[in-house]
C-alpha cells in the first residue's frame, strides 16, 4: 500500500508528464517556432531554420522542420516558452 507522500509524489510525476504531452502536441500542431524541454533538461526545438535559428547546427530552408530536434550545447533547462517568432528557453 502507497504512502501519503509516494501518492503525492505519483501525481507529481503523471501531472508533470501530463503537461509535457500537452506542451509537444500543441508545438506538433502549430506552424510558429516551438520548443520543448525534457525533464532531464534537454531542449528541442522545430520550426523555421533558414538562419540556424532551431541551434542543431543545421541552416538553409530545407533544414526547416516540423519534427522536434535537439538543441545542441542547451542543458539543464527548466522551461521553454515563446511566440510567433521566438523561443526562450530558461536553464539553470
Amino acid at each position: 500500500m502507497m504512502t501519503s507522500i509516494q501518492k503525492t509524489a505519483t501525481m507529481g510525476k503523471v501531472l508533470a508528464l501530463g503537461l509535457l504531452v500537452t506542451a509537444l502536441l500543441a508545438m506538433l500542431l502549430s506552424m510558429a517556432p516551438a520548443g520543448a524541454a525534457t525533464t532531464s533538461g534537454k531542449a528541442f526545438a522545430r520550426g523555421y531554420n533558414e538562419y540556424g535559428q532551431l541551434g542543431n547546427g543545421a541552416s538553409g530552408a530545407a533544414a526547416d522542420t516540423d519534427i522536434p530536434v535537439a538543441v545542441k550545447n542547451l542543458t539543464g533547462v527548466r522551461n521553454i516558452d515563446g511566440g510567433f517568432v521566438h523561443t526562450l528557453a530558461v536553464a539553470q
